[in-house]
């Protein structure tokens, strides 16, 4: 008859390449270890190991039934941990609602943080804008959302906290605006502006963000990002987003004579929002939480 306890002796003993090690991982005594592997070979009817060396070595077969075992106990340890959750209230996944200025760099902490900590529950990232944000959230399809401050959020949502987050001038190495001294606000005005829909639509942000009257709209930050990488304009981006892409060589931050008190920052106002009589599991507090120490005091930096 096959056994699991079979299969873990034969495992331990092909990890370590010892039945003696196999036996200390185990807590088992050596024959023991030795004789599960022996009736393993028996039932399956071929040799695991070549034992006319001075340690065992997998024979070809061996090998084969080592890459399976593998597979198998690492979907045991899955079962194992879903059960756990389960009985722990664990949500199985978790809906975030990210407004479309918020750059994937100010998550990806926050990310590795919880597949760590809660490996089996999965996280669904969606974009979206404040108004469609809110609708679900009103609609419980999403568990939080962070997003681009318009005022005060909708009966039904609930704003947990605020947060900021920088935003600065950025062109393609290629362009004229990357070469000299801080560009004029005469000279910004002239030249093409590459603006996202999301800061069109908000009034907070277009007051003091939209400065030529020559810009051309994109529906998502990926695409504007894409259109200044190709010097076909210049824009205002998330900060963390421009650093990652001026360190990669693609785009250039440049300075503004009439922002140089700010250092060329335009700060705007981030939402922390959840569904106001939803109730959060243990995973969705954990996001809350990590998300007020951590996302949002790196928004301030």
């Amino acid at each position: 008859m096959l056994t699991l306890e079979q299969l873990s002796a034969f495992k331990a003993a092909a990890e370590t390449g010892s039945f003696t090690k196999a036996a200390k991982r185990k807590g088992k005594g050596l024959n023991t270890i030795s004789n599960s592997i022996i009736n393993l070979e028996d039932y399956l009817g071929f040799k695991l190991f070549d034992r006319t060396g001075r340690y065992p070595k997998l024979t070809d077969e061996g090998e084969r039934l080592y890459a399976q075992v593998k597979v198998l106990f690492a979907q045991l340890d899955t079962i194992i941990h879903s059960s756990t959750d389960a009985m722990s209230q664990i949500e199985t996944s978790v809906r975030i609602g990210l407004g479309e200025l918020i750059p994937t760099q100010l998550f990806e902490t926050l990310v590795q943080k919880v597949s760590v900590k809660y490996p089996n529950t999965k996280l669904i990232l969606i974009r979206g804008t404040a108004e469609r944000l809110h609708q679900s959230l009103l609609n419980e399809e999403l568990d939080l959302g962070v997003m681009v401050s318009k005022g005060n959020p909708p009966d039904g949502v609930k704003l947990l906290d605020t947060g900021l987050l920088n935003m600065v001038l950025a062109c393609s190495a290629d362009s004229e605006l990357a070469q000299g001294p801080a560009v004029s606000q005469q000279r910004l005005q002239a030249t093409r502006q590459v603006v996202c829909q999301s800061i069109l639509d908000n009034p907070l942000l277009a007051n003091y963000m939209l400065f030529s009257p020559n810009y051309w709209e994109t529906t998502s930050l990926d695409d504007s990002v894409a259109m200044v990488e190709q010097d076909i304009g210049w824009a205002c981006l998330p900060e963390l987003l421009v650093n990652e892409k001026a360190a990669a060589g693609s785009l250039v931050r440049f300075d503004c004579d009439f922002l140089g008190e700010q250092n060329s920052k335009i700060q705007v106002y981030l939402d922390l929002v959840v569904p106001e009589h939803a109730e959060s599991g243990p995973v969705s507090r954990f996001l809350l939480k990590t998300l007020q120490e951590l996302l949002f005091s790196k928004a301030d930096a």
